[in-house]
């Protein structure tokens, strides 16, 4: 995600100067990476999506990002989060459900 970022930041940078059309096909190329990273591992995805999708957690299984390992990836999500404290259970108790939903669900 931060390599996108840098690539966006290249191309306004390069739009103010008038050099834009080499940051542009960089950008291009990393958003490709991006898609073809998510169709390969599409498995994943809609595994973590199984696993951890939930009123708190989104995970858009088009959209999201994921960074590949040997052993499995990280998937991208987004976590909800209540402005008001007294709204909010103990954040211990609700990430340690969130992250074992069930005995032995964690991914291998």
């Amino acid at each position: 995600m931060l390599s996108l970022e840098r690539l966006a930041h290249e191309v306004v940078t390069r739009w103010e100067r008038g050099d834009l059309a080499e940051a542009v096909r960089a950008l291009d190329r990393h958003l490709q990476e991006i898609a073809e990273d998510r169709e390969r591992q599409r498995g994943l995805i809609e595994r973590a999506v199984g696993l951890y999708a939930d009123d708190d957690i989104e995970i858009d299984a088009d959209r999201t990002f994921i960074s590949e390992s040997q052993k499995g990836a990280f998937v991208m999500g987004w976590l909800w989060v209540t402005k008001r404290e007294d709204q909010c259970a103990p954040l211990e108790a609700h990430a340690d459900a969130v992250i074992r939903p069930q005995e032995g669900a964690q991914p291998q």
